[in-house]
């Protein structure tokens, strides 16, 4: 990746949008009749190209579009004030807000506990009397939580050409789903 200064002086590399490693962890534990099963997903040393972000913190351009909150209650407001981001005024365009600079840059890393199953086994001796083998309940859960520094939705951006880059990009859907498993 390469951004600009606020000077407008040449480029300069900031990172790599490919992580220095990633992987996975997966468990499963069972006892008593109930079993629960783990996947966890990691990346780590990537950054990620917010263009969502520089949009929102711009001074101005976008003033009827909904701001994050960090950038709202934080900007320079009078002479004198230490602000990251500039003072909002309406319809205020400026080469500024297209230029790329390393304030749209974040770390990328991210742990996600991507599957969980939780599930209970009736014993065998409660099912005989009503014909059955076997019976489970479970609830499976997806994407339920992901720890990141990443202020944006989700720090899982696409790849290939636009790896490390994201712009207003939905994130993962999370799901819970109750199942029942049986058998005749």
């Amino acid at each position: 990746m390469y951004t600009y200064n606020e000077k407008g002086d040449t480029r300069q590399i900031v990172g790599s949008a490919s992580p220095k490693f990633y992987g996975g962890l997966n468990t499963s534990l069972r006892a008593y009749g109930f079993d629960l099963s783990l996947g966890f997903y990691f990346n780590y040393g990537n950054k990620i190209y917010d263009s969502s972000w520089m949009m929102f913190t711009s001074a101005g351009q976008r003033a009827l579009w909904n701001q994050y909150d960090v950038i709202a209650t934080d900007r320079w407001k009078a002479e004198g004030d230490i602000s990251a981001f500039p003072k909002a005024v309406y319809g205020y365009t400026s080469a500024v807000y297209g230029t790329t600079t390393d304030k749209s840059i974040f770390d990328g890393s991210y742990i996600r506990l991507r599957d969980i199953t939780f599930g209970y086994t009736l014993p065998a001796k409660w099912l005989k009397p009503a014909g059955l083998e076997g019976l489970r309940i479970y609830m499976q859960g997806t994407n339920l939580l992901t720890f990141t520094k990443f202020p944006d939705y989700d720090p899982e951006v696409g790849g290939g050409r636009l790896a490390g880059y994201y712009y207003l990009g939905y994130p993962n859907t999370r799901t819970v789903t109750f199942g029942i498993d049986v058998k005749f």
